[in-house]
């Protein structure tokens, strides 16, 4: 064989070798920055944290619903679903009349006229923690305001342990239930949450 033919094969063979390192280089790239949205694959693995490690929850049921309020005001469907489980995200969407969660959100918010108000529609400062780890929320217990409608009754739970059986990390509770509500509301609205 021709010593030309024998220097143009190892060109030709290292410019391969090289397109074929740089193709894995891309794919290992696309993959590191844009992982998949696979649910299979463990928090860690996906990026996602869980809230025995993080507080990611809220600090007392009244603030996980008065976010719900807000959120919507906003038009924020990943932060608002966020705060219900998933049951309570598929319960809460056909309550009022919607597919999903995130749809309610997007058409909740045209509702509302003023964010201020309807983000501030339940009051979340009641000082010490509820007895009990499940406290049911009516909207039509408090004066909505700011447009938007009342979203019905929530029930919120503690979170002991997350989904992986650890432990939760401070208090943190979970919108676990919706039930509808009267739209609109009728009767006395208190100015803070009713006791327990």
């Amino acid at each position: 064989m021709p010593r030309w033919l024998k220097w143009i094969g190892k060109k030709v063979l290292g410019w391969l070798i090289l397109l074929l390192l740089l193709a894995l280089l891309a794919t290992w790239a696309y993959n590191h920055f844009f992982p998949s949205d696979n649910d299979e694959l463990p928090a860690p693995e996906a990026g996602r944290g869980t809230y025995s490690a993080t507080e990611l929850l809220q600090p007392n049921p009244y603030r996980a619903v008065q976010l719900v309020y807000q959120q919507i005001a906003q038009g924020l469907p990943d932060m608002a679903c966020g705060n219900l489980s998933k049951a309570a995200q598929a319960k809460f969407a056909a309550d009022l009349g919607f597919a999903d969660c995130a749809q309610a959100v997007n058409q909740l918010s045209t509702e509302v006229t003023n964010k201020t108000q309807y983000s501030q529609s339940i009051p979340f400062n009641k000082s010490g923690q509820p007895p009990g780890d499940v406290v049911v929320i009516d909207s039509c217990d408090y004066e909505i305001k700011g447009g938007g409608r009342a979203l019905g009754v929530f029930t919120v739970e503690r979170q002991h342990t997350d989904a992986s059986g650890g432990q939760v990390k401070g208090e943190q509770w979970l919108i676990t239930g919706h039930e509808p509500g009267p739209n609109p509301c009728s009767g006395a609205k208190p100015s803070a949450p009713p006791s327990n």
